[in-house]
Parts: structure tokens; C-alpha cells; sequence
């Protein structure tokens, strides 16, 4: 006496209700399990196939039919005739695996291959090879020398990891096939989750694409930031290249401007200074100068080379307002003004680069100077501090190059405005020492 199972083939239940690839394959791991608890228990069905799985009215399969079943361990072939007898064997052709139809040992790898069989045709509706005749002698021929048609080429749907699973199973090799049910089901449980399949050899493409795939918007939103970052790291980079082609170009005008105006206030001025009745071509000179210097001024962004050329031109502008030139213009407080601006952008320079010692020398001579503009002015104690501090500045420059001539010229030019400072000051001992 049997159970009684009310209920349709496997294969017309998933037909007549249409389901989907992915309810298929939950139908079908149901069936492995199954099998597997068959295997489990030693026994090996060797009949798998859609007339022996029903489908009950609540959706669950059902393994029917252990006609000619076999206990693993039994010596029994369960044959009933010689090898070369052309009787049929106890097997369905369309589902028995190759050594099922070779006569061989029969094991668990035989209803792997019939699981690969029943998978093929739930998933295309068609069985794994071409029968023409469906002969006995024809589907045994097939099964032992045609390798099964490609499960994508006979419906949509199917991608290359199922497709890899099933054709896995359907090896003709039983050492090439899934060990067991379980692995088959098992590897369909991760196809469904979009993780790498076991069939497939593990690459590191094939894994980033399946995790890809499994986080679709997470990797949609990550890959639209990444863009965005790089969109705008390039949007950026051509912008840092349209802008340094842009500064370079507006360094080369400027460098070509300080050239003209160098020219036309150092060379120029200098030519018509002693020529009479050109002072007030001079004084228009100096005053068109003056603005271009002070417009630069108030744009130099800290470069040192614009600063050391600022400072002398604005010694220059000092000296020909009323300075240190034979042909000035009389203008002393301007000429203040133009000192004590040329002063701080050599202070700057000099504190930013102490190492520089052609700036310390210049700072040296700019207060030596400043020096001489307040002792004119008769601001004595300014004459004298800046006297001391230029002559600070050229004994450290002389420890360091005692040798140097020019260095020494310089040095004794400061040690003259220090004596006079002194001088004026009433300090005559100290005037009389720095004279000698």
C-alpha cells in the first residue's frame, strides 16, 4: 500500500502555471533535497524523472516510485541479463547517464546526472540532446557521444553561470559532475542570491561582476560618486590648466610691463635728468611710475621676485624725488614716503628669506639710506636706529664673507652713516671710532 500523492508531473505543474525561472529552481532544490535524503539513507533511485515527481496541491514536490531502486553496498547489479544481451536495461533512456546506459557501476552520480536531465527541461522545455528517431539506440548514442545543447540556445533567460550548473550535472564523466544533490542545490541557492557559483572558476572579474550584480544600487550610487568625484577632478584639472596657462601668459605681460616701465623710468629719467627744463617731464615720469608701482603693490601676492623689484623701484622713485640723486626733484616728503615703502618690502623679504644674503644686503643699504633721508629731516634718534640696524646686518654679512670686496665697500658705507649718525647725535667718541 502507497501514499497516495494528488497532484501533476513536475514539469506540467511548472508549464500550466508559468512560473518563473527563479520559482522553478526553488521547485527543483526541493527535489535535490530530496534525493539527498535518499543518498543519505544508501539508497540511489535511478529513475529520476518528471513521471516520478509529483507536485501536490500545496506546492510540494514529491520523490515517487522506487521500482528499481538501489542499495549502495548491495552486490546486486540489478540486472537480470549478460552485458551483451541487447534486452533494454531497467532505466528511462531520455534520463539514465552514461554509465547507467554502459552497464557500469551505478552510484549517486547517476541521479546527479538525471537531476542535470530533469533541470535542462524544466528550464527550456526540451531534453539536453537532438533526437531524431527517440530509439533506444538512437538516445543511447546520443547520451554517450554528444555533448548536450547549450540550455541559452534553446531559450531566453539563461545566463552563463546557470547554464555552467547545468551542463556541470550533465557531464558525461561522473568525477566531473556536482558530488552530490546537495552541491547542485547549493549552487543553484547561490546563482538565485547572485553569488559566484562553485562551476565556475573563480576570478577576480568574474567575483567583482557578481558583486556587482548582487548591489546593484550600491554600486549604482557608489559608480555616479565616483564619477561625479572624477567628472570634477578632471573638470577641475582642466580648469588648473586653463589657469596656469592663463597666469603664465599674465606673468609674461607683466614681466614685459616691468621691462617697459624699468626702462622708461630708469633708463629714460636717468638720460633727461641733466638735460635743462626737463624737470617737469621728469616729475610726470616719476608720477606715472609712482601709480603703476603702487597699483602693483597693492596686487603682488607675496612673490619674492615682484618684492625685490618693487623695493627698487620705489628706491629709485625716492631718489629721484629727493634723494640721493644730483638732479632731484626737490619733493623730500614723497621721497620719505617712497623710502619708507621701499623699507618694508625689503623688511618682508629679508624675514621671509634670512638665508638670502643679497636681500640682507639690500635691507642693509635701503636703512642706510632711510638713515640719511631722517638726518636731513632732523629726526636724529630715527637716523640713528636705523644707522645701528644696517650696520648690524652688514657685520653678520661680513663674518660671513670677510673676504669679499664688495662686501667690505658695503660694509664700510654703513659704518659712515653710523659715524654721521653718531656725530649728529653728540656721541663723538663712538662717530670717531666708527670713522676709523
Amino acid at each position: 500500500v502507497m501514499e497516495y500523492v494528488d497532484g501533476e508531473p513536475i514539469d506540467v505543474w511548472c508549464r500550466e502555471r508559468k512560473l518563473a525561472t527563479v520559482e522553478r529552481i526553488a521547485l527543483f532544490r526541493q527535489v535535490c533535497a530530496a534525493v539527498q535524503y535518499a543518498h543519505q539513507h544508501l539508497v540511489v533511485h535511478r529513475d529520476l524523472k518528471p513521471g516520478n515527481i509529483f507536485v501536490a496541491r500545496d506546492g510540494t514536490p514529491r520523490l515517487l516510485d522506487f521500482g528499481i531502486a538501489k542499495l549502495l553496498g548491495d552486490d546486486e547489479t540489478g540486472e537480470t541479463v549478460p552485458q551483451t544481451a541487447t534486452h533494454m536495461r531497467l532505466l528511462t533512456p531520455e534520463y539514465a547517464s552514461p554509465e547507467q546506459i554502459r552497464g557500469e557501476a551505478v552510484t549517486t552520480a547517476s541521479d546527479v546526472y538525471a537531476l542535470g536531465v530533469l533541470l535542462y527541461e524544466l528550464l527550456t522545455g526540451t531534453r539536453p540532446h537532438r533526437l531524431p528517431t527517440r530509439s533506444p539506440e538512437e538516445v543511447a548514442r546520443a547520451v554517450l557521444e554528444e555533448e548536450p545543447i547549450r540550455p541559452s540556445s534553446r531559450t531566453k533567460g539563461i545566463d552563463a553561470d546557470l547554464e555552467t550548473i547545468v551542463l556541470t550535472a550533465l557531464r558525461k564523466e561522473p568525477a566531473r559532475r556536482y558530488a552530490s544533490a546537495e552541491q547542485l542545490a547549493e549552487d543553484l541557492r547561490r546563482w538565485v542570491s547572485g553569488l559566484p557559483v562553485k562551476a565556475r572558476r573563480d576570478t577576480f572579474v568574474y567575483r567583482t561582476s557578481k558583486f556587482v550584480r548582487r548591489h546593484r544600487i550600491g554600486v549604482g550610487a557608489a559608480a555616479l560618486v565616483v564619477l561625479s568625484l572624477v567628472g570634477g577632478v578632471l573638470a577641475a584639472s582642466r580648469q588648473a590648466a586653463i589657469a596656469r596657462q592663463e597666469r603664465a601668459r599674465a606673468e609674461r605681460r607683466f614681466a614685459d610691463l616691468r621691462r617697459l616701465v624699468d626702462s622708461f623710468l630708469f633708463e629714460f629719467h636717468d638720460e633727461i635728468q641733466y638735460i635743462p627744463g626737463t624737470v617737469k617731464a621728469r616729475a610726470l615720469v616719476v608720477k606715472r611710475a609712482l601709480q603703476y608701482l603702487n597699483r602693483m603693490s597693492d596686487e603682488n601676492a607675496g612673490d619674492a621676485d615682484v618684492t625685490r623689484d618693487l623695493a627698487a623701484a620705489y628706491q629709485k622713485i625716492a631718489n629721484a624725488q629727493s634723494g640721493f640723486s644730483f638732479a632731484s626733484l626737490g619733493d623730500a616728503v614723497a621721497a620719505r614716503r617712497s623710502y619708507r615703502h621701499a623699507l618694508a618690502l625689503r623688511e618682508q623679504v629679508a624675514r621671509e628669506h634670512p638665508a638670502n644674503l643679497a636681500d640682507q644686503r639690500a635691507l642693509a643699504m635701503i636703512l642706510g639710506q632711510n638713515s640719511q633721508m631722517y638726518d636731513t629731516a632732523g629726526d636724529r634718534p630715527a637716523a640713528l636706529a636705523a644707522a645701528r640696524a644696517a650696520w648690524e646686518i652688514r657685520q653678520r654679512v661680513l663674518a660671513l664673507k670677510p673676504a669679499d670686496p664688495e662686501v667690505r665697500r658695503e660694509s664700510a658705507i654703513s659704518l659712515s652713516y653710523l659715524a654721521a649718525a653718531l656725530g649728529e647725535s653728540g656721541a663723538y667718541e663712538e662717530a670717531i671710532a666708527a670713522y676709523r
